[in-house]
Order: structure tokens, then C-alpha cells, then sequence
């Protein structure tokens, strides 16, 4: 039996580091990147040393950012998660981070990147939705226009006709999409790839602002905190192309669920052992009650856990990276 064909294109895609990879691709966004066919437990390792690394530099960006911001007389902490935490159910608080926000998400922002009439039918349909949320961050009431339909309805009618005007469309549209033609529309994304890959990814960081509520009074000085979800949403980018839409959701989901999990700690902490933290700032252990300790110290176990993990993905990045360039 002859031997395969080399082909440089696949040993590059194949045999190059993961952050190589994604370094290339960065410099030159690629429409018709391999997928990758590793195992399910590789592509969870890399995907997970992309977010490991993508946290760390988010993170530092994102707290450097917001003293800046805070130093100049705006409240980082007013917006419209931390409401969301505050006055919803925690069950809801969890199925809005965990699981709604990496669907609705990654279906508006990445999932129209590659081209089928569905995929590009449900990408419009969804980012319609963004576009009327940030039509109400600005005080645009468009309720009129839906009170003659739902009227006083409850709030499971609310959330159907919600799931409506998100799929009804994205059906529409798919069936519509079909219509035009493939080869045309597939030598648009090859040439405008690299613009429809960079917009998705400071789209998805800008639109992000408007999570909080004070935006409107300085969007020239907030703009800065926009940067580290622009850093995740290229490698979201990245991981959507390589490993497929189903990848940057995982990933969408291990990042929301992994920066959100410490107020969900918090939401079952006693009143007391919150009421100490919030205004002492020191956790004191004669003053906790025995049930708050155990949590707390599982948490701190957990959260010790995750963070030796995420070194040790970012060391084995880097390394690969280093061995790569040597």
C-alpha cells in the first residue's frame, strides 16, 4: 500500500501546536481550515487549554481595565448580571449562564461563520434578537408593538412567543437561504473571511457593554472593558472553525460556568456569613456557622482544583508553542 500524499496544508493542521495553530489562523483566518477529528478527550484538552490561557489574559486585561474605568468615577459593578443574580431564582441565574447564554450566543455570533442556509437563516434570526435587546438598552420601547399580541400574558407565554421570534425566522429564512447560490455565496466568505471572522468577535465584545447599566453615560470609557470579551470571542472564533459549533459552545460553556460559579457559592452562603463578608471583608471561622465552613472550604478545594489545572493547560500550551518556534 503507497504511502499518503504529503500535504502541507494538513501537516500544518495536524502536527503544529494548538496555539500555533491558532496564531496562524489569526494572522490569516482561514474559511477552509480542517476540522479537527481527534478524540472527544483531546479536543476537550485543547479546548480547554484555549480557555485556560484566553481566561488568564482576559482576566488581567479585564481587572486593568476596570480600575481604570473605576478610577474614573464609573460603577463596574451595576449591570445586568449581577441584577440578574440579585432579584431572579438562582435556578434561573444558572439555566441564563450555563445554558442559554452559550446557545443564544454562539447561534448569533459563530454559527452562521460557516455557510448553509440554516446555519445562516438561525445566525440572522438570533442576531435580530440582539438587536432589539440593545433598541431597549437605549430606551427604545418597542412594547407597544408586541402588548396588542401578548397582552397581559404570563410569563411562560412571554417565553414562547420569545422562542417563536427566534425560530419561526430562522426557518423562514433557512427555506429562503436555499434559494441563493451556494457557489457564490461560499466565494463571498472565502474573500471576506477575515472580515466576517474579525466582526463576529468585537461584535460579540461590544454588544457586551450593554450588560451594564451605565453604559450610556461614558460608552467612550466603557469601551475599554469590552476588550477581554473580544479575546474570548476570537478564540470562540477559532474553535468554532476548527472543532465545530458544538466546541465553542462547550467552551462558551465552561467559561460562563467557571466565572459565575462563586455567586452561585455565595447565593447559598447563610445571611450572617454573607453579611460578614460583604461588610468586614474577612472570613472570621468562630463567627460561620458549621454548614457555611464546609462549603466554603469544598469550594476553595474545587476552585484550587481549577486553578492548578488551568497552570498546568497554560504551562502545556506554551510548551507545545515553545517547542513549535524553537
Amino acid at each position: 500500500m503507497s504511502e499518503p500524499k504529503y500535504n502541507k496544508k494538513n501537516y500544518i493542521i495536524n502536527k503544529e501546536s494548538v496555539l500555533y495553530v491558532f496564531f496562524n489562523f489569526l494572522k490569516k483566518p482561514d474559511y477552509n481550515i480542517e476540522i479537527n477529528k481527534s478524540k472527544f478527550a483531546k479536543k476537550l484538552w485543547d479546548v480547554f487549554r484555549l480557555w485556560a490561557l484566553a481566561a488568564f489574559v482576559a482576566v488581567v486585561v479585564g481587572l486593568i481595565f476596570s480600575k481604570l474605568v473605576s478610577s474614573l468615577g464609573l460603577d463596574t459593578d451595576d449591570n445586568a448580571v449581577l441584577d440578574l443574580f440579585r432579584e431572579a431564582p438562582i435556578y434561573l441565574f444558572v439555566l441564563s449562564a450555563f445554558l442559554w447564554a452559550p446557545i443564544f450566543e454562539e447561534t448569533a455570533f459563530r454559527l452562521g461563520l460557516k455557510f448553509s442556509p440554516f446555519r445562516l437563516g438561525f445566525a440572522c434570526s438570533f442576531l435580530f434578537i440582539v438587536f432589539l435587546d440593545v433598541l431597549f438598552v437605549f430606551n427604545i420601547d418597542l412594547s407597544k408593538y408586541f402588548n396588542w399580541f401578548l397582552g397581559d400574558a404570563s410569563r411562560v407565554m412571554v417565553i414562547l412567543f420569545y422562542l417563536i421570534l427566534l425560530i419561526v425566522p430562522g426557518i423562514i429564512l433557512g427555506f429562503l437561504f436555499k434559494f441563493l447560490n451556494k457557489e457564490k455565496i461560499n466565494k463571498f466568505y472565502q474573500k471576506k473571511f477575515f472580515f466576517l471572522y474579525y466582526f463576529s468577535s468585537i461584535f460579540f465584545g461590544i454588544v457586551h457593554l450593554f450588560n451594564y447599566n451605565n453604559f450610556k453615560e461614558a460608552w467612550y470609557l466603557m469601551i475599554f472593558l469590552a476588550t477581554p470579551q473580544i479575546i474570548i470571542g476570537l478564540i470562540l472564533g477559532f474553535v468554532r472553525m476548527r472543532y465545530g459549533i458544538n466546541w465553542s459552545m462547550i467552551l462558551h460553556f465552561i467559561h460562563n460556568s467557571l466565572l459565575s460559579a462563586p455567586l452561585i457559592i455565595f447565593s447559598f452562603l447563610s445571611e450572617e456569613t454573607t453579611r460578614i463578608m460583604v461588610t468586614e471583608g474577612d472570613i472570621q471561622a468562630e463567627k460561620i456557622v458549621e454548614n457555611d465552613i464546609l462549603l466554603i472550604a469544598l469550594s476553595s478545594m474545587i476552585f484550587l482544583f481549577v486553578a492548578i489545572l488551568a497552570f498546568i493547560a497554560i504551562f502545556s500550551l506554551l510548551n507545545e508553542f515553545r517547542k513549535k518556534i524553537r
